[in-house]
């Protein structure tokens, strides 16, 4: 099977992000500089060739001045050593001119220039006016960088045609190198820049490795502690929270299960105590066949109390995993009320409690599970009710939900004991009396039993004035998968 890709680290993720951006960053702004100097740069030889060129032109046309009294092979000549001359200077340009005459035919031609004409480079047509003529980077196969152009001007011997070179190769290698040393040091800023980023996203990341730390040891018998927080930057007070929320719903669930435990331990001891006590009782001596048989009775119903309570807990369980799926179908809940309350009125003519039924809905629920829900009601209602009172089960729609209200006019439920009559085991002082048989888990089965189907319950008590519980399940009009059985 293969294995899952392991998530990349945020501390990775952090060097890498400010390592190519410090590399963009760097590199984008180093081909800014280059390309600002090498324009620069050649702007400057462009301005230093048309200079030259001038002077070549001069030094030409002074031949034809009578006050100079040179001739033009004196002043090409001359021309000729002032550029070689240059030209052997270490480290400096180099200045190459041909001289033509109208015919094609060299005048004369600076020492070097040989070498780029060989290469049949295409000289870009004279002009006269030195301010228009064309200019042209050519980079040689040799490696060479250089700037070409030519012109022509009119003596009095004829026109004459200059071919100018400016070798500015010298200058373009150590641009080179310049821009190697600057790739250089960008690869020394991006390992430096890798570092800090390390070191920074490391003492970022601390105060997390800190939670954790704290989130280590976190264990049973230490819930109660609070979390250290302290020292939290901003950015994970929400984390901090949401750790201190977890450890105090885990330190609430850790109490109610060891409370659930206890209570537990309790409601089976007593049956088992019960089926104990009378079995030795009944073999410390020899019995007749009646009293094994209501011993054996006796026995089954202690059985049956055990049974009832562990297929209640199991059901709760499985409710709380989502394990439990209704079968939801529509049908109308007065009808099956109707049954409960003629099943119970058995119960309550004992205590000559009367009980009722009023109005009528169609609901989508699980029709069993409604009727566990409505019957435990019932029970409740019968047992508590004042003798010789009066319990009313109502139904009605309200908001897309049909609402079942059990209302009794027994002595109510003391203020302290209402938050706690949904807990499982729960049972208060009256409740313990009247009922001494109970486990305290039939108002747990009806809230889960609701809110199975997307409801809830409650219960509303004045002490004197008896007890109100309601349930609240979806309407016919809420769909829930539902078909119609009846």
């Amino acid at each position: 099977m293969r294995r899952a890709r392991e998530p990349i680290s945020i501390t990775t993720r952090i060097v890498v992000v400010s390592t190519v951006a410090s590399i963009a960053l760097l590199g984008g702004f180093g081909i800014f500089l280059d390309g600002l100097f090498s324009a620069y740069q050649r702007r400057q030889y462009r301005a230093a060739l048309s200079a030259r060129i001038q002077f070549v032109h001069a030094e030409i046309a002074s031949a034809d001045d009578p006050v100079t009294g040179d001739t033009e092979e004196e002043e090409i000549t001359e021309i000729r050593e002032v550029l070689e001359n240059q030209n052997g200077i270490e480290r400096a340009d180099r200045f190459y001119v041909q001289i033509l005459d109208a015919r094609g035919r060299s005048l004369m031609q600076v020492a070097g220039i040989e070498r780029i004409l060989r290469t049949g480079v295409a000289f870009p047509p004279p002009v006269a006016d030195v301010r228009t003529i064309e200019i042209r980077h050519v980079d040689l196969r040799d490696g060479s960088h250089v700037l070409i152009t030519s012109t022509r001007l009119a003596t009095s011997r004829g026109e004459r045609v200059v071919k100018a070179v400016l070798d500015w190769s010298v200058e373009e290698e150590a641009l080179e190198a310049l821009r190697r040393s600057a790739a250089a040091a960008l690869l020394l800023g991006a390992t430096l820049s890798a570092f800090a980023a390390s070191r920074i996203a490391r003492r970022a990341l601390l105060p997390v490795r800190q939670l954790a730390r704290a989130a280590d040891r976190i264990e049973a018998s230490r819930l109660a502690e609070p979390l250290e927080t302290s020292g939290t930057p901003r950015e994970l007070r929400e984390l901090a929270a949401s750790l201190a929320s977890m450890q105090r719903r885990l330190d609430e669930s850790f109490a109610r299960l060891s409370a659930f435990a206890s209570d537990l331990a309790h409601e089976l001891r007593t049956p088992l105590n019960n089926l104990m006590g009378e079995v030795s009782v009944t073999l410390s001596r020899p019995r007749s066949d009646d009293e094994y048989r209501d011993v054996l009775g006796s026995a089954l119903e202690e059985c049956r109390r055990l049974s009832r309570t562990i297929d209640s807990l199991l059901f709760l369980a499985r409710a709380d995993r989502g394990a439990v799926e209704p079968r939801a179908t529509e049908f109308d809940v007065a009808t099956e009320i109707a049954s409960l309350v003629e099943y119970y009125q058995v119960f309550a003519d004992e205590r000559r409690v009367r009980l009722t039924l009023e109005g009528s809905a169609r609901v989508v629920a699980d029709r069993d599970l409604v009727r566990q829900a409505v019957g435990n009601l019932l029970a409740n209602a019968a047992h508590y009710c004042r003798e010789g009172g009066l319990a009313v089960t109502s139904v009605r729609e309200e908001s897309g939900f049909v609402v079942i209200e059990v209302r009794d006019d027994g002595p109510g439920i003391a203020t302290g004991e209402r938050a706690h009559l949904f807990d499982r085991f729960f049972r208060g002082g009256d409740a313990r009396r009247a009922h001494p048989d109970g486990s305290g888990l039939g108002l747990s089965l009806v809230r889960s039993i609701a809110r199975l189907h997307g409801g809830d319950a409650e219960i509303e008590s004045v002490e004197g004035r008896g007890t109100v519980a309601r349930i609240r399940i979806p309407g016919a009009a809420v769909t829930m998968g539902a078909t119609s059985d009846d």
